[in-house]
């Protein structure tokens, strides 16, 4: 269920909402959330207060009244993306466990059946997320651009030809948004298929660093023999890499220094990324690869303008490769990221 930040109004639900509350998808849109559920004054303005310190809200065990009249026990999670200004809240129907209590055979005959549904849900409600977001961005993207072109060809006026580029530039941030999020939600429920080639690695950070435009911001030190090569999926490592080195740019203090080195072992390759910025709490360094977390919320997102999804998504691409992502960091000293991928790749498609 997505919901609007402000109001709580529903914005957009899949079909497992419609499944759980009994209601038609125009009966819930637009409706207030409070509509739907209920908890305890105290309940709520717990809830709320939680929510507004960390942006997400998890485990909140509520009734709802069906349409039909049932009643029905739920929890709910959510997860505050301040950048839409929206709210994402899984809803898990956990009136069947109740009966589970009573008769476990009932639980394990409906398991496997629920689990496949839930899963098919989810596929077609990503499906339609894709379709529904993309169809309006990329005609403004081209109509955007061509405006931009033609003003700068005419020789147009510089302030409008300027707002014109902030509006393109929020049109791109709303589209990286859009692919991001719906990247997360493929990874969560379709496997992901690794085409292994070999990877000149040295070029492939020069490439990142150049595309990103990230000279602009940092001053690299890049220590990677010229000829080294590592085999993985291109679009994948490309994704875990960059994630890392933007990561490390973001937070790097003013125009800050980043080391990227390489090493190597028998079994495998070691790719590391240190920033000299802020450091990482150390209650954060566990949660900061979890999907929309993002460490001293209020602060960072405003000031960094973060999603949370790229670290998440990395550290998804790397365990498809049997890798994985670790970090290390030190007060006034920086982080370090370091990727973690075997010599020897999957041997079949995950």
């Amino acid at each position: 269920m997505i919901i609007n930040r402000d109001d709580k109004k529903v914005q957009d639900i899949n079909q497992s909402i419609i499944d759980i509350f009994g209601y038609q998808y125009n009966e819930i849109i637009g409706k207030n959330l409070d509509a739907f559920y209920y908890l305890s004054p105290e309940e709520k303005d717990k809830l709320y207060r939680n929510f507004l310190l960390s942006g997400e809200f998890s485990d909140i065990r509520s009734k709802i009244i069906k349409k039909s009249g049932d009643s029905a026990e739920i929890i709910m999670s959510g997860k505050d993306i301040p950048v839409y200004n929206l709210i994402i809240v899984l809803i898990l129907d956990i009136t069947l466990d109740e009966k589970a209590d009573v008769c476990p055979d009932y639980q394990k005959k409906t398991n496997e059946s629920s689990d496949e549904s839930e899963m098919n849900r989810w596929r077609h409600f990503i499906d339609i997320m894709s379709h529904e977001l993309r169809t309006p961005l990329q005609p403004a993207l081209g109509y955007l651009q061509l405006l931009i072109e033609d003003m700068e060809k005419s020789g147009g006026n510089s302030r409008d030809l300027n707002s014109l580029k902030k509006c393109l530039e929020c049109i791109k941030r709303e589209c990286y948004i859009v692919e991001k999020m719906l990247q997360l939600g493929s990874l969560a429920s379709y496997d992901v298929i690794l085409r292994v080639a070999d990877i000149n690695l040295n070029e492939l950070v020069s490439d990142i660093i150049k595309i990103g435009n990230y000279c602009d911001k940092a001053v690299f030190v890049i220590d990677i023999p010229e000829k080294t090569v590592i085999r993985g999926d291109f679009d994948k490592i490309y994704q875990i890499i960059e994630g890392i080195i933007s990561n490390a740019v973001k937070y790097s203090t003013g125009h800050g220094r980043v080391d990227i080195s390489y090493k190597t072992d028998a079994e495998n390759h070691y790719f590391s990324v240190k920033d000299y910025g802020i450091s990482i709490p150390e209650d954060c360094l566990d949660k900061i690869f979890e999907p929309f977390f993002i460490c001293n919320y209020e602060k960072n997102n405003r000031k960094y303008s973060r999603l949370g999804l790229g670290l998440s998504i990395a550290r998804r691409y790397a365990r498809a490769h049997s890798g994985d992502i670790n970090v290390l960091s030190s007060h006034k000293e920086g982080s370090t990221f370091t990727f973690i991928l075997p010599k020897k790749p999957p041997n079949h498609d995950k």
